[in-house]
Formats: C-alpha cells, sequence, structure tokens
C-alpha cells in the first residue's frame, strides 16, 4: 500500500517494506517505511494505544510527518504523542498526536544517502585496484565520464599513465568532483600542467588537482596506492562532516546501586533510563539496576 506525501518536498511516495501492510488501527504492524527517493528509512520503534494495546501507525502518523515535520540537525528519533512535551528530551523531535484513537508511538529516521561516486580514468593496474577496493567500500564505480554519474558525492581520479592525460584531466575537472587527484610523478603531472594551462583550463581549477594521489603512507604496489588514495577520500570526507558539540558531563557520578563515586571520563559500565545516563563501578550494579531501576531510583 503506497501513501502520497506531496508536501514532504515533492518526494513521493512512501510505501512499506518488508511485506508489512500499512494501515489504520487494527491493521497489521508495519516495521519499515522507505521513502522513495527521498533519502531516509523510517523504522517504528514502538508504540501504545489509549487503552494499552500495541498502536499500528496510520494515515495520522503520516499525517503528522506531512504537516509538522521539519527534521533538526542531528535528530533521528521523533515521537507522536497526544502530549507532545511530555516527550520532550535530547536528540528526540516530539510532535502531537492526531490520531483519535491517542496512545503514542516512536519513528526512528535513518539516514539512507546515495553511495559516493568513484570516477576513474585509465585501465591501468592501479585504476583497476580502486575500482575492485572502491566497490568493497560501497562507493559506485564509474570508469570514466562514459560510466555515468551518480547522485552521490563524486571523487575522480586519473591514473591513466600516458593515455590520454590532458583529456582525462580536463574531464574530471568539468565534471565539478569534489576530490580530483592524478596517479603521476610531479614532473609529468607540471609537463600536463602547463598543457591544460595552454588549452585554456583554469589556473584555480588546476591548482585543486591534487598530486602526488593519495596519503604519503609509502605505497609502491597499486593495490597500495589504491588504499592510499581511498584513504585521502575517506580524510576528507569525514572532516566535512559536522561533529556533535561536547556536552558538560559532571567529574563523576554515584553509582545507584551500591552508592560507590564512579569517575565519568573512564567509567566502563554505563546505562540508560528515561533519557538519563547512569554510571556503575560493576558490570553487577548495572545488571541490578537495569533489572529494577524504580527500587534503585526511589531508594
Amino acid at each position: 500500500m503506497n501513501f502520497a506525501l506531496p508536501n514532504l518536498q515533492g518526494r513521493t511516495p512512501i510505501h512499506v517494506g518488508s511485506g508489512h501492510t500499512l494501515g489504520e488501527n487494527g491493521g497489521e504492524q508495519a516495521h519499515t517505511l522507505s521513502i522513495a527517493e527521498l533519502p531516509t528509512h523510517v523504522h517504528v520503534a514502538n508504540g501504545t494505544n489509549a487503552n494499552g494495546s500495541q498502536a499500528v501507525p496510520g494515515n495520522s502518523v503520516l499525517g503528522a510527518l506531512n504537516n509538522a515535520y521539519q527534521p533538526p540537525p542531528n535528530t533521528n528519533l521523533v515521537s507522536l504523542s497526544p502530549d507532545p512535551k511530555a516527550q520532550e528530551r535530547p536528540g528526540v523531535t516530539a510532535l502531537p498526536m492526531t490520531c483519535h484513537s491517542g496512545g503514542s508511538v516512536d519513528i526512528y529516521l535513518e539516514p539512507m544517502l546515495p553511495p559516493p561516486q568513484l570516477l576513474i580514468f585509465g585501465e591501468s593496474p592501479c585504476a583497476r585496484a580502486l575500482a575492485r577496493l572502491g566497490e568493497v567500500m560501497g562507493y559506485g564505480i564509474a570508469r570514466g565520464l562514459d560510466g555515468g554519474a551518480g547522485q552521490g558525492p563524486t571523487f575522480a581520479v586519473v591514473a591513466t599513465m600516458g593515455e590520454n592525460d590532458e583529456d582525462s584531466i580536463a574531464a574530471a575537472i568539468s565534471a565539478r568532483c569534489e576530490y580530483v587527484a592524478v596517479v603521476a610523478s610531479r614532473n609529468r603531472f607540471a609537463e600536463m600542467r602547463d598543457a591544460l594551462l595552454q588549452r585554456g583550463v583554469p589556473r584555480e581549477a588546476l591548482s585543486q588537482v591534487r598530486n602526488p594521489a593519495g596519503l604519503d603512507l609509502g605505497a609502491r604496489l597499486p593495490e597500495e596506492v589504491a588504499v592510499s588514495i581511498l584513504a585521502e577520500i575517506v580524510q576528507l570526507r569525514r572532516a566535512r562532516q559536522p561533529r556533535p558539540a561536547p556536552q558538560d558531563q559532571p567529574a563523576s557520578e554515584i553509582d545507584p546501586v551500591c552508592g560507590m563515586t564512579v569517575e565519568v571520563a573512564t567509567a566502563r559500565h554505563r546505562a540508560t533510563h528515561q533519557g538519563h545516563d547512569y554510571f556503575f563501578c560493576n558490570p553487577r550494579c548495572r545488571e541490578k539496576f537495569l533489572a529494577d531501576p524504580v527500587r534503585f531510583l526511589a531508594a
């Protein structure tokens, strides 16, 4: 069964994965929603109706997401309930439940982004090694511009080794890739750069081309060179991803089971209950707490 969400950034439809049916109350439990074209999976974590029975998300859940949800950065959990303020906690977007039967449901949003693309020019041993390792790492592999371009970020490597070197570099630059590297010696790349300048390729664009290609790992074999190039791409990708701001934490906490003081920075045993972190001096205290947290928190 498909549900169209025309207001969700214009990307439709939503359909149910794993063969489960998404319906109104009384329908079959839905475990996964896949949003076509929108890079997100929606997992129904848990939910209850007002009478305590298992809730089944239906059109009301989709309506709440469609009309109200604007995902803030680094937020993956959406909580729908009649009293959204009661569900507010770090990392959760609380929205009102519009279903007439009441109840609540938590929905986990898992980004499913298009895979990054590795655009490889050349048929050299290094180019073949890049294609093999890149595929293992989850990259979409395209051999030159004829291989087609995907929707994800594109990283180009020119490993032509004397076959159409300048044409390949010019093509990689014109494709506006996030990363362009040339497998060649410094002297050879200097010759190619001069030839491209004479052909009218902007000096600024050529200054963004990386040579030597890859991190300096002392690589010699084609597979080692490929590893160094992929390592540089990984470094570039991860450096651009936002990192969560550090949160202030107390230097120590009290073990709620035995009462001992636990250093937070070096605590090996911890657990989360109702959005709060608790720290323990040993695994046995943690097990006791998880078995009956109300007992120890009331003490």
